[in-house]
């Protein structure tokens, strides 16, 4: 509530900043055939695990992150 001064907006859009920062992370360390494979789970758990610990201090709480495309 700090950080964001009760604003959804503004929580939203530091979320969508931490999770495209990490999604980007994530990509730029693998070839586009991992992305593909089967490794897919351990890159959402991957992303899933950094997103959190960058809106723990916001007082939020991911519960998944999914790669569709």
């Amino acid at each position: 509530y700090q950080r964001t001064g009760g604003d959804i907006d503004t929580a939203s859009k530091l979320l969508q900043q931490q999770v495209n920062a990490n999604l980007r992370a994530e990509f730029g360390r693998r070839v586009i055939k991992e992305v593909v494979s089967d490794d897919r789970d351990m890159i959402m758990s991957n992303l899933n695990k950094r997103t959190n610990q960058g809106v723990n201090p916001l007082g939020m709480s991911v519960i998944d992150v999914r790669i569709k495309r």
